[in-house]
């Protein structure tokens, strides 16, 4: 099983809040899944998940799995994978430094 911290960095506050959602709902990681956005951006899209599909490289760090599509994989490193509260809800955050500053934050409101 490859680490996280070797494609994507998970801040400490997105481990914590991620390890929350997986002990409330059941499930066992988090299925990143990377998809086009607009002009020429990119948007990473977090889901629970019980276990990788075939198609799918399992890394893990910071006690949370992640599920991940080789496309998707290839899109990442480099990303750092956070979550941040504000008066106005919670929400995980992806920062890429090699996208322009109107493309690099992208995230996954929380449902749960």
């Amino acid at each position: 099983m490859a680490r996280v911290g070797d494609v994507v960095t998970v801040t400490d506050a997105a481990a914590a809040r991620a390890r929350e959602l997986l002990a409330r709902s059941g499930a066992t990681g988090l299925r990143v899944t990377v998809q086009s956005s607009g002009c020429d951006g990119f948007v990473a899209l977090l889901d629970l998940a019980d276990a990788p599909r075939p198609d799918e490289i399992e890394v893990e760090d910071n006690g949370v799995r992640l599920y991940v599509d080789v496309p998707s994989m290839l899109r990442l490193p480099g990303a750092t994978l956070d979550h941040t509260r504000t008066r106005h809800g919670a929400e995980f955050t992806w920062d890429h430094p090699g996208c322009a500053p109107e493309q690099h934050t992208k995230h996954t409101e929380e449902t749960a």
